[in-house]
Order: C-alpha cells, then sequence, then structure tokens
C-alpha cells in the first residue's frame, strides 16, 4: 500500500513539475512576444529590406529581437575592427554585415540646390556640384550623414566650408532626426564639437545619442561624428 501511495505522489509531483515547465515556457513566449508589437515588426522588415537582408535573413533577425536578444550590428564588441567610417566622396556609401546577417548602413545624403552665384560669374568660377558650391577664395557643401541599421536611423546636416590658404569649418550643424524600433532615446547630445580644423586635428560634430531597450534589458550609446579638415569631409560611427 506504502509503494502505491509513493507512486502515485510521484505521479502527483511530476504532473506538477510539467504543468509549472509548461506554465514558464508560455509566459516567457508570451512576455518575449509582447516585447514587439505589429506596427514595430512591420517597421523591422522595411528597414531590412531597405539594407538589402534577405527576407529569410530578416525574419531570422527579427525571431531573435522578439526573444530579447541583441542583433550582432547592436553590440559593441562585434564592432570592434570594422571600418564605421564613410568619405563625402563615396557615394555608395559603407555598408557592414555581420556575423548574424544584420547590417550597419553609414552614408552621406545630398540635396541638389541653386548655385550662390550666378555661374556666369567669371570671377567667381561658381560650380554646383553634389550640393557644393564654391566661390572666390572659398568652398563649401552642404552634407547630412546617416547611420541606419534594422533598429536606429539617425542623421543631421551641416555645412563644410573651406577657405584658401585657411582652416576648414564645420557650420549650420542642424535637424538632428531620428527613428527607433524597441528603445526609447534617455540621453542625447547634438552640435557642434570643435568648429574649425587645425594643422593636426579635423573639425568635428556629433550627434550622440544613449537609447534604453524599452522592456528595461539593456541601453545601447551611439555616437555618429561629422569630421572636416582641408583634405577631406567624412562620418565615423562611434560608442562609448
Amino acid at each position: 500500500m506504502r509503494s502505491l501511495k509513493n507512486a502515485f505522489s510521484t505521479r502527483i509531483l511530476i504532473g506538477i513539475v510539467t504543468f509549472a515547465t509548461l506554465l514558464f515556457v508560455t509566459m516567457s513566449t508570451a512576455n518575449a512576444n509582447e516585447l514587439m508589437t505589429q506596427e514595430e515588426i512591420e517597421k523591422l522588415r522595411a528597414n531590412y529590406i531597405e539594407l538589402g537582408i534577405d527576407e529569410k535573413t530578416g525574419e531570422k533577425l527579427i525571431k531573435k529581437l522578439r526573444k530579447g536578444e541583441l542583433l550582432d550590428s547592436q553590440k559593441p564588441e562585434k564592432l570592434k575592427g570594422k571600418n564605421l567610417t564613410v568619405d563625402f566622396e563615396n557615394t555608395e556609401g559603407n555598408y557592414i554585415e555581420f556575423d548574424d546577417g544584420s547590417r550597419i548602413g553609414l552614408t552621406f545624403e545630398t540635396e541638389e540646390e541653386e548655385p550662390l552665384f550666378s555661374t556666369m560669374g567669371a570671377s567667381t568660377g561658381t560650380v554646383s556640384n553634389r550640393s557644393c558650391s564654391s566661390g572666390s577664395g572659398y568652398s563649401y557643401c552642404n552634407v547630412t550623414a546617416r547611420y541606419y541599421d534594422m533598429i536606429w536611423d539617425m542623421k543631421f546636416d551641416a555645412r563644410v566650408t573651406r577657405t584658401s590658404g585657411r582652416q576648414t569649418t564645420i557650420s549650420n550643424v542642424t535637424n538632428n532626426r531620428y527613428e527607433v524600433v524597441l528603445y526609447n532615446i534617455v540621453d542625447k547630445h547634438f552640435g557642434v564639437v570643435r568648429s574649425t580644423s587645425t594643422s593636426s586635428t579635423p573639425a568635428k560634430a556629433r550627434w550622440q545619442f544613449q537609447a534604453s531597450h524599452k522592456a528595461g534589458l539593456y541601453s545601447v550609446t551611439r555616437d555618429l561624428a561629422l569630421y572636416a579638415n582641408n583634405s577631406s569631409t567624412y562620418a565615423r560611427l562611434e560608442w562609448n
């Protein structure tokens, strides 16, 4: 009789443990699913298409995010050793792919605009090229630096001016904007860090923010920097 009671008690215990395990798995799955809304999923799909990620890989990355995991493109340790710089003359931008298939895009965007002076003015020799203009003894370019991946899309505008025989300056640093999925922006810094270049140090502007996962899982800092000197204008993705 005692052995029957022990067997019955064992079956009950096994049943309780099994039920608790199933309940935990169900709740964990539900909590993971609650991390993302359908609207956020659709936004992530649009983002991975823009980055040139194929559907199979993109959906795999979304599943990873639904589990509350970081994509490789979000991990600072995965960024080490990557070329996270793009020059203004690189019209194709710089796209970086990681082991899990996630990607980062770093580009300059330009808008054509009317030249500051008439192209008929022989004394100025004005030209208009990719949102750049020049006059007597100077040239400038209006640029937009952009960094984006499946999660963040951040950009800002600036003007880079070069004067013959003098330093390069960054000015009119404006219109910082961003779109984020799954994160809240908790801290941000935007503006000119160093307005004028020297012989050894380029002018610099930046758009930096700290983003916290909406479920409080982790936070990440990103810094999109714009540099300019007498020879080049370039953007760099940095982090702390």
